[in-house]
């Protein structure tokens, strides 16, 4: 029997979720088969360029995404696809491994948990670890798309939105200042939207849970996440971890969260390293496209360029002309300034997050 507070939350989350889909994610309606069916015949002499290695034999699911972010309607679906795939060729996302990017997962802080009980792909990010400015944009945004790339990987034929949870528990709003430091997070936020919603089109849609926010915290959290007016819902729970029982089982939930699993980025790490690269060092670097690297501030790009720095892995040979390696961020300058590039790079700036559930720890 769940308490007066836990309904109450429990019907946020479900209200969260089912502005998409209704929350009948997994139920393909007769107008979709059809969609499907002819959105497979007209691709058929490209498809394969389109889909992610591992979705050659199943690419129902995959394309289903896009008809729904295009409301089923075949042109558009098209044309995103194209797009999606120019851009997966450019963040090079069939190679983006685990080794390549490990320092930069421990500095964003997101784990990722798993599919919830509504379906939807789950990751908690411990704010007060978070660190945007050593970090820098690239690498966040790069950390970001290998934790969508592994879930898509792992879960390929889920529909449902991403649930984010940000555990603001010892967070300051120091992390987030001076002012720089508050811009560059905006455009970082921005720019993932961006690449999000041209990759992994609807998966940004699903309800944001904000845990033990101070007053200052939850207007900074607004400010770098753009919301839809209208789509903010704030709960004033007793309890701010309720929301982790709600959504798992207790052997799903970390200990550190008052369940029984073992699990942190560390473990999350050793364990991926196990599955994509038991025999590599986790100092590997990843290439992407000037294409790609163009949307990045300059002064990112000039640091990561300084020929001071090593190769952080002996023998590999000298990427080609056409790309630009990432590998373990030296710590970047923050930039002084939020340039227009992001929202005037010709994809479209929706952003992925429609619904912030703050959940308000007691006072004492």
């Amino acid at each position: 029997m769940l308490t007066e507070e836990k309904q109450r939350l429990l019907e946020s989350l479900e209200k969260s979720l089912n502005r998409t889909d209704s929350g009948n994610f997994s139920h393909i309606s007769p107008a979709e088969q059809e969609k499907l069916a002819s959105l497979t015949i007209k691709l058929r002499d490209e498809l394969s360029s389109l889909l992610p290695s591992y979705y050659a034999d199943e690419p129902d699911y995959f394309l289903l995404r896009y008809l729904r972010a295009n409301k089923l309607k075949l042109k558009k679906t098209i044309n995103h696809l194209r797009r999606a795939a120019t851009m997966r060729k450019d963040y090079a996302m069939d190679d983006l491994t685990i080794d390549k990017i490990a320092s930069c997962l421990r500095q964003l802080a997101f784990l990722p948990l798993g599919v919830n009980q509504y379906g939807s792909p789950t990751f908690v990010c411990r704010l007060k670890d978070v660190q945007y400015k050593e970090l820098g944009m690239y690498f966040s945004t790069i950390s970001w798309l290998y934790l969508l790339e592994i879930t898509q990987r792992m879960h390929p034929t889920c529909l449902a939105p991403v649930t984010l949870i940000l555990d603001c528990k010892d967070a300051h709003l120091r992390q987030f200042m001076p002012k720089p430091a508050l811009l560059m997070a905006i455009r970082t936020e921005f720019r993932n939207h961006a690449v999000t919603k041209t990759m992994f089109p609807r998966w940004g849609r699903g309800p944001v849970i904000v845990c033990n926010p101070s007053r200052s915290l939850k207007y900074v959290i607004k400010a770098v996440i753009p919301l839809e007016p209208g789509q903010y819902d704030e709960i004033d729970g007793k309890r701010s971890y309720d929301v982790f029982r709600l959504l798992f089982t207790s052997d799903e939930i970390p200990t550190t969260y008052g369940g029984s699993k073992v699990l942190d980025i560390d473990r999350f790490i050793a364990e991926r390293k196990r599955v994509e690269c038991p025999d590599r060092p986790l100092t590997g670097v990843h290439r992407i496209a000037k294409s790609a690297l163009k949307h990045y501030p300059k002064k990112e790009r000039m640091r990561l360029q300084e020929p001071e720095q090593p190769h952080p892995t002996p023998g590999l040979r000298a990427p080609p002309a056409d790309s630009f390696e990432i590998g373990s961020p030296a710590t970047p300058d923050v930039p002084e300034w939020v340039d227009k590039q992001t929202r005037e790079e010709g994809e479209e700036s929706v952003p992925p997050i429609e619904t912030v559930v703050d959940v308000v720890s007691p006072t004492a």
